[in-house]
């Protein structure tokens, strides 16, 4: 056995043991963390970046349908997207797991419950959750108890798990800020505030429901990097266009972006050629 082969083989064991012990300790501990480095986040768009007038109808139209959960992605058609709907089926495979909004103690693991709790009290009441473990197109539903080193796919006809990754990457709230930041007449869109409430409500409940380590969304490093990506250009994009947000959000999000980044550093994607 050649030395670059062992130094592999010690290294991918090790890597899968502390996964396991750290697997292991998430069931008894909170997996969110206690805290966040201090300080604000730092801003790549230092002036307010408007689109085009030309494209402003259009980004309108994505506003109002994301305003009501609706998302078109892998093919789906526009879907609203909630606990307990009906799925139309993939390829005649239908899965009747979809959920009623039974509240965060028949999902959120023990150890996570409380401060899932706490973040979940600062979304709007008006605010209707998204079942971000659902695979809308089947109705196959993974769970939010579920450590993300255990999810499976793969298995059952139909199934698709790149469907709550896609709408897990929240690629739309890039759009929804460049909604805000649009210049235009006030009649025509008078839900610009809207698009804040939005980016704000869906954040935390993704955060609250989402617990870091666990469920669908966590079990793929590349989608994690691409979310955090997302929450921050259109984090940027909202303060260029003068949002403001409100510091209990600001210091869950900050902390989010932060167990966002450790991760993306603790699960790196490796190839032996790169």
């Amino acid at each position: 056995m050649n030395a670059r082969l062992l130094r592999r083989i010690v290294r991918v064991s090790r890597r899968l043991a502390l996964r396991f012990i750290h697997s292991k300790m998430d069931m008894f501990r909170p997996t969110f963390s206690a805290g966040a480095p201090d300080g604000a986040l730092f801003t790549l768009l230092p002036c307010r970046v408007a689109p085009d007038d030309s494209e402003a109808k259009n980004i309108i139209e994505l506003a109002r349908l994301y305003f009501n959960h609706r998302f078109d992605l892998l093919g789906s058609g526009w879907v609203h997207v909630r606990y307990g709907m009906t799925c139309g089926g993939v390829e005649g495979h239908q899965y009747a797991m979809a959920e009623r909004d039974s509240g965060l103690e028949s999902r959120i693991n023990k150890a996570n419950l409380a401060e899932a709790k706490r973040i979940a009290k600062l979304i709007d009441q008006d605010y209707i959750p998204i079942d971000w473990q659902l695979d809308f197109k089947s109705g196959y539903r993974w769970s939010e108890k579920t450590g993300c080193r255990y999810i499976a796919f793969g298995k059952l006809p139909g199934v698709d798990i790149k469907v709550p990754w896609e709408l897990a990457r929240m690629q739309h709230l890039p759009q929804l800020a460049l909604a805000h930041s649009l210049k235009h007449d006030p009649e025509k869109f008078p839900e610009r505030a809207i698009c804040i409430k939005e980016y704000r409500n869906q954040i935390l409940d993704f955060i609250a429901n989402n617990p870091p380590r666990y469920g669908v969304n966590w079990a793929c490093t590349m989608d994690v990097a691409i979310r955090v990506a997302n929450w921050l250009a259109a984090h940027d994009l909202f303060k260029a266009s003068g949002a403001t947000f409100d510091e209990a959000f600001e210091t869950i999000f900050i902390r989010s972006v932060y167990e966002h980044g450790q991760h993306i550093i603790r699960n790196l994607e490796w190839h032996e050629e790169f």
